[in-house]
């Protein structure tokens, strides 16, 4: 809380204790005035120290404008003891009166918000200070906490790293943005100032905006697939790199070493340097806008010391998202839409002469008949296609294809699951087992293709068994502790070099050369 006297000169511009100080939000005085008189025309401050009685000052920017004077202006905005008024509360406080000490400001007229589309009902402007909020303060909010009409404010992170941040997690997408270490770096300008920049870089994987993830045909035509709308949002309106000032958010900078295209929402990079570095961003008194001197700007397109640059970095980040999007090209192209057998497929068609005998049975053929119906079904969510229309396709399908591998996400399931719908088997891979993201996904194509033969050849002798007998109980109970086992010790194998090695890229790329544009796959 503030002493009464203390109240007049904070809502006046440039009222205040710590000028130029070079520690904490505040610098110029200027936050509380501006920030109020930005929403409402009409404004008050109540304010209490321990041990003392709350006092008041209103400002009215129309009565003010007829003060014309030092002293009536003194006079207008002299304390008067006075409470909040009592629907003012703070969540596990409940009136705010009842503080032993603190600060309460109440816009009475927001003449501005109300002129503003979208912040007419409380409703809908409450729902826009959270994300806001969530936004400009993600770094801080560990320490603060801020709340909108009793509804915590949680953190907003455009990178998807912070654990505790919403959206970071989707309890139908399990796909997680990757970070990049970055080195930190300090800088001293022309002028003597000194200060630390903080790096922070992550990519998101194609998958990650995804409202249905399992299906790969959905990665292919990113524009056409229904979205996790947080996330996307989140993603489309952070296309720029991120500039805080000590932990707060202060404005996004479009790239001046290149354009930055709509695939480059999946890649994010921030930069969070030091109040002591102010003048070389182009802070302003209201902080809401970042213009970076040119000699800085080439420090950071090229790098210094252990920093490798931006443009370095948007090149490691961009190749990290294409190798992604290439492998889920390569998934839907050998996915269950392909209408040709592929290399594994041809291999285990021309192997079937040294097949073991299997015998047909009408416990077979009824399992076979469940599976056709649970495939035709998952096809017509995703098609829109009645039921029978996808069968119709499927069996027309099994035709020309014997043989696929599709995908799905199962965090208790076994790293493979055989069925055999219409006379085609059919390996489903799960997509949330350690295996698919350490086996799968980093082979090579033809690495890939015989790993199908594998599966394949696992998921025939499976199918082959009687169902219920002991045997296919075997394998049943055999795929589940495989399964665990693989991931207890794929877990505990040390992780692969980072797609982004970007030291190694940074001794490979010549310093001149121009970063390569994002891949146009639209």
């Amino acid at each position: 809380g503030m002493p009464a006297a203390m109240i007049p000169f904070a809502v006046r511009w440039g009222g205040t204790h710590r000028e130029g100080s070079r520690e904490g939000l505040g610098r110029y005085g200027y936050g509380l005035c501006s920030a109020a008189v930005s929403m409402a025309k009409r404004y008050s401050v109540y304010s209490k120290i321990a041990g003392g009685a709350w006092h008041c000052v209103t400002v009215d920017i129309e009565v003010l404008g007829r003060h014309t004077d030092a002293k009536t202006v003194d006079g207008y905005l002299t304390p008067r003891m006075e409470a909040p008024p009592a629907w003012a509360t703070l969540p596990g406080v409940g009136a705010a009166a009842g503080l032993p000490s603190g600060t309460v400001i109440v816009l009475e007229d927001i003449d501005r918000l109300r002129d503003t589309p979208g912040w007419r009902t409380s409703s809908a402007a409450g729902g826009k200070l959270l994300e806001k909020f969530g936004l400009i303060y993600r770094h801080l909010l560990g320490d603060w906490t801020l709340s909108v009409d009793g509804s915590q404010v949680r953190p907003v992170d455009p990178l998807f790293l912070m654990e505790h941040a919403n959206l970071h997690t989707h309890p139908e997408n399990s796909y997680r943005a990757h970070r990049v270490p970055v080195s930190d770096f300090q800088y001293t300008a022309e002028s003597g100032a000194k200060g630390t920049i903080r790096v922070r870089a992550s990519w998101m994987p194609v998958k990650f905006q995804m409202a249905d993830p399992s299906e790969p045909s959905r990665g292919v035509e990113i524009s056409k697939t229904k979205k996790i709308q947080g996330r996307f949002k989140v993603l489309k309106e952070t296309n720029a790199i991120q500039v805080c000032r000590d932990g707060r958010f202060i404005d996004d900078v479009r790239p001046w070493f290149g354009t930055f295209q709509n695939y480059d929402r999946f890649i994010k990079i921030e930069l969070d340097f030091d109040p002591e570095l102010d003048e070389l961003f182009g802070v302003t008194t209201a902080k809401q806008q970042i213009v970076i001197d040119d000699q800085l700007k080439d420090a950071l397109r090229d790098g210094i010391g252990e920093f490798i640059g931006l443009r370095r970095l948007v090149t490691g980040l961009r190749k990290a998202f294409r190798d992604d999007l290439n492998l889920v090209q390569a998934e839907h192209a050998n996915s269950e839409s392909a209408e040709s057998p592929g290399p594994a497929a041809l291999a285990m068609e021309h192997a079937a002469e040294f097949k073991r005998p299997s015998r047909d049975s009408e416990q077979k053929r009824a399992r076979d008949e469940r599976a056709l119906d649970e495939a035709a079904a998952e096809r017509a969510r995703e098609t829109g296609d009645s039921k029978e229309a996808a069968r119709a396709a499927l069996e027309k399908k099994a035709e020309k294809v014997r043989y696929t591998v599709t995908f799905n996400g199962n965090p208790e399931g076994p790293f493979y699951r055989p069925r055999r719908p219409a006379e085609m088997l059919e390996v489903i891979l799960n997509t949330e087992h350690p295996f698919y993201d350490r086996v799968w996904k980093t082979a090579s194509l033809e690495a890939r293709e015989a790993l199908k033969v594998l599966l394949y050849v696992l998921g025939e002798h499976e199918m082959d068994c009687d169902p219920e007998s002991a045997r296919e109980q075997f394998y049943k109970a055999e795929r589940g502790y495989w399964s665990e086992a693989l991931k207890r010790s794929l877990n505990h194998l040390a992780p692969p070099e980072s797609v982004n090695d970007l030291e190694m890229s940074r001794q490979e790329m010549d310093a001149s050369e121009e970063p390569e544009e994002a891949p146009d796959v639209a």
